[in-house]
């Protein structure tokens, strides 16, 4: 077993620019490497908790670990109601239940990923680019970035195609994965060259992937916008705007173009293939995200701007944190439980509302988060400080890439395995995302 230690963005946000693989001295290239496999120090370093870390960023740990617990949640429900069911018309009233909401509802937990990526991967690039003056090495902030991804990725990928189909024995299981070998035969450079994203879902390999594809594309951006900021940082924000709006309309056009909605009730093979994936329709969180990097380096920097004068308010004035608080809280529980009226009476919902909700109620979700943890990231928020930046969740929060390309592999094969029909019901769900979580995490701490 060999135990090599994985970087997770939010070490990366810490200020580690440059080379941060392993050990960052002036040894050979092969001992850089074997170090990599040291048990013994990657296990102690496992629990230590980050050095160089800004104190008030603490709370992105557990924010990380929760948002990756509700995408495992999210994906045992979406294969619990998948396979050979016995009472398939259950589902049904299950998904039309009004706390079944953040089940149904748990694609929010990737826009906050796509918001942690923006948000984490500009402030570091402003912070190195302002060290040096200006400059910025874009080949090796791409070849980094890859570097970094890639090499554990192909790794799961070989362990799908070539390892799981060993343990595996339902007949359900088996046709899966000739079809797997076959997709996974034709399409493993899109994965590679992570274009993905704009394959087809259907003849993919690792469809879970498609995340990877659309924040690697985002991330060719980031250089670039960070550069134009330090330059001229109104035409910076300008160009973001711009981005954002021009995303914006396209989602609205596709959208009214084939009649899409969030509604499980007016589900549309279209909504998958033309919307959801798609990197325009997705990258309003992240240019979020960016954006908050941004605000937030000026007002390190003490810089006069009304981002600045916000946060003193937010610092001197307690009832200005708690209506944030109060805010963002009603905001989120809307957002999510919306669904439940969405499902419920799909026709009471007018194109244009059915419409909005679709196009605005990620970057809504996002900014509500923001809100939250605003009051915690300029040193107050003693309550969400608490619990968001527990000791507890650093180790757990280094993982979480693993975890992501690790979980569906196990839902996969329960869920095929199965020589019986599965009976749907919510406390299956939980037992098996329990089960799910406990076993991904055990896994990626071994990878």
């Amino acid at each position: 077993v060999f135990f090599f230690k994985q970087k997770t963005a939010y070490e990366i946000s810490l200020g580690l620019v440059g080379s941060e693989m392993c050990i960052r001295d002036r040894e050979s290239i092969a001992a850089r490497v074997f170090s990599c496999f040291n048990y013994e120090k990657n296990i102690s370093s496992y629990f230590e908790p980050p050095t160089r870390e800004e104190p008030d960023l603490r709370i992105l740990h557990g924010i990380r670990v929760l948002s990756m617990v509700w995408i495992v949640l999210g994906h045992a429900f979406y294969f619990a109601k998948s396979g050979f069911l016995t009472n398939v018309f259950d589902i049904t009233s299950f998904l039309k239940k009004f706390w079944h909401s953040y089940l149904t509802n748990a694609t929010f937990s990737v826009d906050v990923f796509f918001f942690l990526s923006g948000f984490l991967a500009s402030y570091l690039l402003v912070k190195g680019v302002e060290a040096a003056k200006g400059k910025l090495r874009l080949w090796h902030t791409y070849v980094h970035r890859i570097l970094r991804i890639l090499p554990l990725y192909v790794g799961v990928l070989l362990i799908f195609v070539f390892i799981v189909p060993v343990f595996g024995s339902g007949p359900g299981f088996h046709l899966f994965y000739e079809k797997t070998k076959v997709d996974c035969g034709s399409s493993f450079y899109q994965n590679l060259f992570f274009v993905n994203n704009f394959s087809d879902h259907e003849r993919g390999c690792m469809t879970w992937t498609w995340y990877l594809a659309n924040d690697m594309q985002f991330f060719l951006l980031t250089p670039l916008l960070v550069l134009v900021y330090y330059r001229s940082p109104r035409l910076g924000y300008a160009l973001l705007g711009v981005l954002a709006l021009g995303c914006t309309v396209t989602s609205i056009i596709l959208a009214i173009k084939y009649n899409l909605s969030c509604s499980l009730m007016k589900y549309n093979q279209d909504f998958f293939e033309l919307y959801y994936r798609r990197p325009y329709n997705r990258i309003t969180p992240y240019l979020l995200g960016i954006l908050l990097a941004f605000l937030y380096s000026s007002y390190k920097k003490g810089q006069s701007f009304w981002f600045t004068t916000l946060c003193h308010k937010i610092q001197e004035n307690g009832y200005i944190r708690w209506g944030l608080y109060v805010f963002s809280i009603l905001g989120i529980f809307w957002l999510i439980h919306a669904m439940y009226w969405l499902n419920n009476y799909p026709k009471d919902w007018s194109t244009f509302e059915d419409t909005f909700y679709l196009v605005f109620s990620k970057p809504l979700f996002v900014f509500c988060l923001i809100c939250l943890i605003l009051p915690s990231i300029v040193g107050k928020g003693r309550l969400i400080t608490a619990i968001f930046a527990h000791p507890y969740f650093v180790p757990l929060s280094r993982n979480t890439y693993c975890v992501y390309l690790l979980h569906p592999i196990f839902m996969i094969f329960i869920s095929l395995d199965d020589r019986r029909g599965k009976y749907f019901e919510y406390n299956d769900i939980v037992i098996k995302f329990l089960g799910f979580s406990l076993i991904s995490y055990t896994m990626s701490f071994v990878l």
